[in-house]
Formats: structure tokens, C-alpha cells, sequence
């Protein structure tokens, strides 16, 4: 696909300002990496975000009605704050936006692609994606198998009241169900009670819920189950003890969470957030760390510090940069060479992919739809990374379409399992069991294969992966499912909607080899894949070959 880039001379002392206008054409929603809130046609004068390594990217893309890109722009500023602003205008009938970074003390160019040739939105954004990694030369981190295990996660299933006795509990049963990594959220370390971050600083456990935490982990690696700990090394709690060694490099906070936010601008912080997190990782011995919190720098972008001090950085992306690289290193030097890190939207562009391995949705519990939403974005955007879903939750007496909801909305993520396995009827624990088995069988494809989807507008309505000869193809409203350009041995397919049976084009062309219900209970194959059901699908002997799209 062919990419136009633009070089844009910015001397020392000047901003940078680019205005651009796009045909609108029959486009129904522009694409950005975190399109959470408006992914229609925002006009242009309602519209406008920032960009910085820690809050989303500078990517835009617009899209029609069938999923295909009819432009696309990237700035090379994935680091620095940069603006953007626009969107449909009114008087014009085009899309106009504006593009704004602020001076520096150095002559620099700041490169602007652009692409304007129709094509799947899937591959544009990776296009877009890949460019940026290659101008900025971005070096990822390593990815380790266990980042692309299923996930057993504390927080939906405790929040706070963690303990030693229920963590172990549950990764013994999440190792059974075929989970290999824990994350163990807020609530081990000091102070971690009443949803508040009052004493956040000092980030040693608490030891009446974890009386030895290395003891702990050690149990559950013993159980095949490496441990990740949450950390938010930027909250700063205002009953902390660590106020009188930080709190001058803290001026801005939250009052109702009790908590101050670290200016990381500051070289002190920088050095105490790297220094920290390979305490922990020394300490206790865990596989890695879910890093948090981290877009909360923001609140300092623009801010002007007088006598700032050696060290200090004024643009809060650079800032960032330098701190995660110090973390990277740090890591590294305490016998770390491939952690899992976790970070989470809306930091999520191809930059902080050299600090993190696993990209997780943001909050939503229980919103499959968001999640899909969330888990497809990512998907889309960031490559050389396991995407995770936000944890998966689900009501108890919603039997097993609650269950099976959740696991194919997000089914091309890392699946975080967050719920209290014990209390779990039949019903849901045998549907949990096959999803699972159903996800690592289909692992491969789901992660690593070549993404395309539709309905981006809608929530997304459908998606296929496909790679090494297999496909996995998920719908998730009543629509036609269409398999002729598919070349491959075998398709796996998702309903995720509330209709029984799927639609399918040339039907006579491919074999029904396995059918099932929610729960993973076989089905007829006459009518392939009830509601929140699946069909594994194979070509009838003497099908004729098909180009892969």
C-alpha cells in the first residue's frame, strides 16, 4: 500500500502547527488508537486529544460502512505531546484537522504519512503502526511465552482483600483450568484497603495479608503459575511516609483517593520508579510487574516548574521515556531479562511497546462489548506484544452464555480469568474449563494471525485471524458469514450473537467436523453453532483452492 511522508523543517523555539484537510468521501467513523468514546463522526469542532508515549498516538484513519480505510495519517510524535484536533466540517464537507506540538530548544523534523489508496482498515493501521516503529527505530520488548498464557487476575474477583490463603487457592484451581500466570493487583502492599491509595509510596506488603510474599510466589511457581504484582509507582499517598522524601515533586493530586501524583519530569522520581520497581522484582522474586496508573503524568503536560533542578525534562513523554528506559534497564540488571510488564489504555502506541509485552484493555468489568471493542484496537494497532483483555468477570446465576460472552468477545486477547473459582456452579466452571482449552487450541491464530474486521462504528461485527493455514472467524451479530476467500485447512468460528445457527456463503464448500454449545456440550452440525456456540469447519474434499485475502 503505497505511503506518502512528509518532512516538516521546525526550527529551535518554534511550535509546531499543521493544518490538513481529507475528502470525507462515504466514511462512517475515523479510527484513532483510543476511540473508546466517540468512533463515529465527531465534527471538528468537538473534537481534540493529546498524545504523549503515555496517553494513545497520533493515528487517524478514516473508514466506511465495509471496513476499508480511505485514508489514513501518522505523526512520527509518538513520544512528545502533540495535538490533534478536528474532525467533519460543516462548511467544507471534509474532514479538517489540525495538528499541534510545542517548541523546543533544538532545530528538529517532524515526519507526517499519510496513505489515501482504499484498503482494509486492518491494514492500514498496521501500516501506519509499522512506519512508526521503523522512524522512531523502536526496539521491542522481548516476549516471553508465559505473557501469552491465559491470566488467573485478583482484582474483579477481590479487589483489595487479597491474602496469601486466596491467592494460592485460586492459582491452584486456575492451574488446573490451564492459567500459567497470576497478576496479584492493588491491595498486597501497605496501606492497599477502602479502595484508596492514601499510603501508595512505600510499596512493601502488607504483612498481615502476606506474612512472607516471596514465600508465596515460590508456592505458586510450584504450581507452574508465575506471578506478576501490580504497582502505580506514580501515586504517591498522602498518608505515606515517602511524602517527606517525594512530596516536593508531587504538586498536583486527589484529594477524594488521598494521593498525589509524581511529576516525572524530575530526575529523582525517575531514579525512585526504576530503583522500586527492581526492589520488588529482587525482593520477591515474580516473573514481572503490572505497571499502572502510568497516564496519570499527564495532568503535568505544559506545566512550567521553576528551579526544576538537574535532571528535569519539561515535555512529560520524553520524561516518561527516559523513566521506563531506566525501568527496562533496571530490570535487566537485577536478572530480568524478559519480565512480563503490563501496561494498559490508554497508553497503547507502538513507542511504549520497548517498555511493556503486554497490552491490556482498559477497565470495563463485565462490558464485553468494550472489551471487544478495546481488545480489536489493540489488536490492530500494536504489534510484537500480547494483547490482554480487561479481566473477564461475569454474573454467577448467568449461566453458561455469561460465561462464553465474555471469552468470544475478547477471544483475540490473552484471556484474564477474575472470578472467585470456588463459587462457581457446574454449569460455569465446565464452561470456563472449555473455553479456555477452546482458546489455547486456537492460541496462535487468535494472537499472531493477520487481523481484518468490520464494524468498526458499531463495536466491531465481525473479525477473522488467520495464520499458518488456520482461521479463526468470530460474528457478533446475525450476518453472513462469508469463508470463499478463505484459503486454509481450518476455521474455527464464533456466533456471538444471540441467534442459534449461522448463515453461511457456499455453504456446500466446507464440512462441519465439530460443533458446540456455551458449556463446550456438541451440537448438531446441520445447524452450525447455536448462540455464543462454536463450529470448527474443513474444506469438502475437492473444494477448489481459494486466494487468501
Amino acid at each position: 500500500m503505497p505511503v506518502t511522508i512528509t518532512d516538516h523543517a521546525v526550527a529551535a523555539h518554534d511550535s509546531f502547527d499543521l493544518e490538513l484537510e481529507f475528502p470525507l468521501g462515504a466514511g462512517v467513523g475515523l479510527w484513532t488508537p483510543e476511540a473508546r468514546g466517540h468512533r463515529t463522526l465527531p465534527p471538528d469542532w468537538a473534537n481534540r486529544t493529546t498524545t504523549s508515549l503515555v496517553q494513545s498516538a497520533p493515528v487517524v484513519v478514516l473508514h466506511d460502512a465495509e471496513g476499508i480505510a480511505l485514508w489514513g495519517l501518522a505523526c512520527s510524535e509518538v513520544v512528545g505531546e502533540i495535538s490533534i484536533s478536528g474532525g467533519v466540517s460543516e462548511e467544507h464537507k471534509s474532514v479538517r484537522l489540525s495538528l499541534h506540538a510545542a517548541a523546543e530548544s533544538g532545530d528538529r523534523v517532524v515526519r507526517v504519512a499519510t496513505t489515501d489508496a482504499p484498503a482494509p482498515l486492518g491494514e492500514v493501521v498496521g501500516e501506519l503502526s509499522a512506519w512508526l516503529g521503523e522512524v522512531n527505530q523502536i526496539t521491542a520488548l522481548p516476549l516471553p511465552r508465559a505473557a501469552t498464557e491465559p491470566v488467573f487476575s485478583t482484582w474483579y474477583t477481590y479487589t483489595q482483600d487479597v491474602n496469601h490463603d486466596n491467592v494460592v487457592a485460586e492459582g491452584r484451581m486456575a492451574a488446573e483450568l490451564g492459567c500459567r500466570s497470576l497478576f496479584v493487583d492493588d491491595g498486597w502492599q501497605v496501606g492497599g484497603h477502602g479502595r484508596g491509595y492514601g499510603r501508595c509510596g512505600e510499596w512493601i506488603p502488607d504483612t498481615d495479608k502476606f506474612p512472607d510474599l516471596r514465600a508465596t510466589v515460590d508456592e505458586l511457581r510450584g504450581l507452574e503459575v508465575d506471578t506478576v504484582l501490580w504497582i502505580a509507582p506514580l501515586l504517591l499517598g498522602m498518608d505515606s511516609p515517602m511524602v517527606s522524601q517525594l512530596g516536593q515533586y508531587a504538586p498536583k493530586g486527589d484529594e477524594r483517593n488521598r494521593m498525589w501524583i509524581l511529576d516525572p519530569r524530575h530526575a529523582p522520581v525517575r531514579e525512585f520508579v526504576a530503583s522500586t520497581c527492581a526492589r520488588i522484582v529482587t525482593d520477591y522474586g515474580v516473573a514481572g510487574l503490572k505497571i499502572d496508573f502510568l497516564n496519570n503524568a499527564m495532568v503535568y503536560a505544559g506545566e512550567v516548574v521553576d528551579n526544576p533542578g538537574e535532571g528535569f525534562v519539561a515535555d512529560v513523554g520524553e520524561a516518561m521515556r527516559m523513566m521506563l528506559g531506566q525501568v527496562r534497564s533496571r530490570l535487566a540488571e537485577a536478572g530480568l531479562a524478559e519480565p512480563i510488564i503490563e501496561f494498559r489504555q490508554p497508553y497503547v502506541s507502538p513507542a511504549i511497546t520497548a517498555y511493556g509485552n503486554c497490552i491490556r484493555v482498559g477497565d470495563c468489568p463485565a462490558d464485553a462489548v468494550v472489551n471487544r471493542q478495546g481488545s480489536l484496537d489493540l489488536r490492530l494497532f500494536v504489534r510484537e506484544v500480547a494483547v490482554h483483555a480487561d479481566p473477564l468477570m461475569w454474573a454467577r446465576d448467568g449461566g453458561a452464555v455469561a460465561v462464553a460472552q465474555q471469552f468470544q468477545s475478547t477471544f483475540f486477547s490473552v484471556p484474564q480469568v477474575s472470578m472467585p473459582l470456588a463459587t462457581l456452579d457446574d454449569e460455569q466452571r465446565k464452561t470456563l474449563a472449555h473455553q479456555l482449552r477452546l482458546w489455547r487450541d486456537w492460541r496462535e491464530v487468535a494472537l499472531f494471525g493477520r487481523l481484518s474486521v468490520q464494524g468498526s462504528e458499531l463495536g466491531y461485527t465481525h473479525a477473522r485471524a488467520v495464520h499458518d493455514r488456520r482461521a479463526v472467524v468470530a460474528v457478533w451479530r446475525p450476518e453472513l458469514v462469508n469463508l470463499t476467500d478463505l484459503d486454509v485447512d481450518e476455521v474455527l468460528v464464533l456466533n456471538g450473537s444471540t441467534v442459534d445457527g449461522l448463515l453461511l456463503r457456499d455453504v456446500d464448500d466446507w464440512e462441519p467436523v465439530s460443533c458446540w454449545g456455551p458449556s463446550g456440550v456438541p451440537t448438531e452440525s446441520d445447524a452450525p453453532a447455536p448462540a455464543f456456540g462454536t463450529v470448527v469447519l474443513r474444506p469438502r474434499p475437492g473444494r477448489a483452492s481459494r486466494q487468501r485475502p
